[in-house]
């Protein structure tokens, strides 16, 4: 694998993660806010708005993503 620059090094890994992760992540974040929905039910209508079917994304899969970008992002906002 390649070195990355020096640049490349000061981007937070949020910023790094898969295009459909932040998606979700920002799907499920803003529903809870605006509606109160539960994480399943945000993760249900993200899946029905894009059309993604749990073949193509598993839920469990979802959900663990959801959880490990927010402890991340919760985590670093803490530490800094």
């Amino acid at each position: 694998m390649p070195k990355n620059t020096k640049y490349v090094d000061k981007i937070p890994a949020f910023y790094r993660r898969d295009t459909l992760d932040l998606l979700l992540f920002a799907h499920i974040t803003a529903m809870r806010e605006r509606s109160g929905m539960t994480i399943q039910a945000a993760v249900d209508d993200f899946f029905e708005l894009y059309g993604i079917s749990e073949d193509d994304y598993p839920v469990e899969t979802a959900l663990v993503t959801y959880n490990r970008i927010y402890h991340n992002f919760v985590y670093t906002k803490i530490k800094t």
